[in-house]
């Protein structure tokens, strides 16, 4: 990759390039590295990443590109995803003075609601069993719910207690 300096015209392609060389040296996931890739790959079917200079790019063209994305007809989480890795992105670009600074917002989500276990369903599942009939698997099954309810972790946590013995 070829260096280009800070007070060269750098086009779009060159910022990300930088960006993601900075984003090689902070030891960023193989897998983060990728996606940030696919994400200016889908970007660079928007505009021409290797004409357009960095300082060009604006607020207005952000929001052309979302309105791409919702053309897509997909859920507001999923439309986010492409903004935010852009955004961390030109975040990176107005640290270093490539381009001028303007607030990117995301879409609003609708907040769904999960439908919660009715009374009768809790009361079959915080049953205690019976210890001398229960399997191994019935037992721990029953003793991670209550876990969960009494200390409100989450799942990983569970996941990851540690005896040291």
């Amino acid at each position: 990759m070829k260096l280009v300096k800070k007070d060269e015209s750098l086009t779009v392609k060159n910022a990300f390039d930088i960006y993601q060389r900075n984003n090689k040296i902070k030891k960023l996931s193989e897998m983060t590295l990728d996606f940030k890739e696919r994400n200016f790959f889908d970007f660079s079917k928007f505009i021409d990443v290797n004409e357009l200079k960095i300082k060009d790019v604006n607020l207005d063209l952000v929001e052309d590109y979302i309105e791409i994305l919702l053309d897509k007809e997909q859920k507001a989480t999923t439309i986010n995803i492409k903004p935010r890795d852009l955004k961390t992105f030109l975040s990176y670009c107005f640290d270093n003075n490539y381009c001028n600074s303007f607030k990117i917002t995301m879409l609003k989500e609708d907040e769904v609601i999960k439908e919660t276990y009715s009374d009768e369903q809790l009361k079959i599942l915080l049953k205690k069993p019976d210890l001398r009939k229960v399997t191994f698997n019935e037992y721990r099954n029953f003793v991670a719910e209550c876990f969960l309810l009494a200390n409100g972790i989450r799942c990983n946590s569970l996941l990851n207690i540690k005896i040291n013995v």
